[in-house]
C-alpha cells in the first residue's frame, strides 16, 4: 500500500472518529463551573438552569463551585480544561468584561481563552435609599446629593462588583455627585446598614430591596436597566426618571474553552436555546430575581463581550479604579 493511500486512510479514520464523537455529543455528564460560592443567587440560578438543561440533553448536569479572585479562579479552571464541550463556564459581566479593566495581571483572557456559547439572562439592580432620606425619585436624589456633598455614603457587595460600578456610573451621569463608597462582603450586610441608617443609599438585587421596602424600612427609587425589574414592575428605570442614556445591567452567559469544535458549540447553543424557552424556568427566574432569560448565538455573545470590555475600560479609567 503506497504512502498516499495510507495517509488518506488515516485522515478518513480520524474524521470518522471526530464525526462520531460529535454526533453522539453529549454522551456523558456535563459540568458547569460557577465562579461563585454555593448557596448564592448566581449558584441558585445556575442550578435551576442546569436541571432544565439536563432534561434537554438527556445527561446529568453537574454544578461545580469555584469561587474567588473576582471569578478568576473558576474562569481559569475552565480555560485549562479539555476543549471537548463537557466543561462549561457560567460567567457574568465581571468574568467576561469588567475583570479585564480591573486586573492588570488577569489569569485568563475572556476573548482568547474562552469561546462563547450563549447568553443566559440579563437583569437590573435597583437603587434604594434609607427611609429618612428626603428623596422619593431620582431627580430628588441627585438634587439632595448635590446640596449635601460628602455627607452621603453608599454600600456595595464589594469593590468592582456591578453594585459598585453602577453607582459610579450614576455619579458620573449626574455631574459627579459626591457620595462615598463603603464596600461590604456581600449586599446583605450593606442592606442591614442601609436599613439602620449607617448608609444612605445602595444598589441591590430587587428581591432583597422588595422585602425591606414592603416593611417600610427603605425606599426603592429606580431600576438600573433598560427594562423595569419584574419583581418591582411599578418602579421606573433610571432612564425613565430623567437620565435617558443611563442603562446598566448585569448579564450571565455560558462559554467553553477556546478550541472547542464548532459542531459541539452549536449543539450546546441549540440545547441552551431550548432550555431558556422553558416557560416554567422563565417564570421561576422572573419571580426569584426579576431577571429575563436571554439566549443568543455565539456570535452575539462574542459581540456583547467586546462591547462590555470597551464600556468597562472606559468607566474604570474615568473613576480611576484598579484591584491589583
Amino acid at each position: 500500500m503506497n504512502k498516499f493511500l495510507l495517509t488518506t486512510l488515516s485522515l478518513l479514520t480520524v474524521s470518522a472518529v471526530q464525526a462520531s464523537g460529535t454526533d453522539n455529543f453529549p454522551n456523558q455528564p456535563l459540568k458547569i463551573v460557577v465562579p461563585y460560592a454555593a448557596g448564592g443567587g448566581t449558584d441558585i440560578m445556575a442550578r435551576q438552569v442546569g436541571r432544565a438543561l439536563s432534561e434537554v440533553v438527556k445527561q446529568p448536569v453537574i454544578i461545580e463551585n469555584r469561587p474567588g479572585a473576582g471569578t478568576s479562579i473558576g474562569a481559569t479552571a475552565v480555560t485549562n480544561s479539555n476543549a471537548n464541550g463537557y466543561t462549561l463556564l457560567w460567567g457574568d459581566n465581571a468574568t467576561y468584561a469588567t475583570n479585564t479593566a480591573l486586573y492588570k495581571n488577569l489569569s485568563y483572557d475572556p476573548v482568547k481563552s474562552l469561546r462563547p456559547v450563549s447568553t443566559v439572562l440579563t437583569g437590573s439592580l435597583v437603587l434604594s435609599v434609607n427611609k429618612n432620606l428626603p428623596a422619593n425619585n431620582i431627580k430628588e436624589f441627585i438634587e439632595y446629593a448635590k446640596l449635601n456633598p460628602q455627607t452621603m455614603s453608599y454600600g456595595t457587595a464589594g469593590n468592582g462588583t456591578p453594585h459598585h460600578l453602577m453607582m459610579e456610573a450614576l455619579k458620573l451621569a449626574s455631574d459627579n455627585i459626591n457620595i462615598v463608597h463603603i464596600p461590604y462582603q456581600g449586599e446583605g450586610p450593606a442592606m442591614q446598614d442601609l436599613v439602620g441608617g449607617q448608609l444612605q443609599t445602595m444598589f441591590s438585587g430587587a428581591r432583597l430591596a422588595s422585602a425591606q421596602s414592603k416593611d417600610g424600612k427603605i425606599k426603592v427609587l429606580a431600576a438600573s436597566g433598560k427594562e423595569r425589574n419584574q419583581i418591582l414592575p411599578d418602579i421606573p428605570t433610571i432612564s425613565e426618571s430623567g437620565l435617558p442614556d443611563f442603562a446598566y445591567e448585569y448579564w450571565h452567559g455560558i462559554s467553553v474553552p477556546a478550541g472547542t469544535p464548532d459542531a459541539i458549540v452549536n449543539k450546546l447553543n441549540a440545547a441552551l436555546t431550548t432550555t431558556l424557552a422553558n416557560k416554567e424556568l422563565v417564570d421561576w427566574i422572573a419571580t426569584t430575581s426579576g431577571a429575563y432569560l436571554r439566549s443568543s448565538t455565539p456570535e452575539e455573545m462574542a459581540e456583547k463581550i467586546k462591547e462590555d470590555i470597551a464600556k468597562s475600560k472606559d468607566l474604570v479609567t474615568k473613576i480611576g479604579l484598579s484591584l491589583d
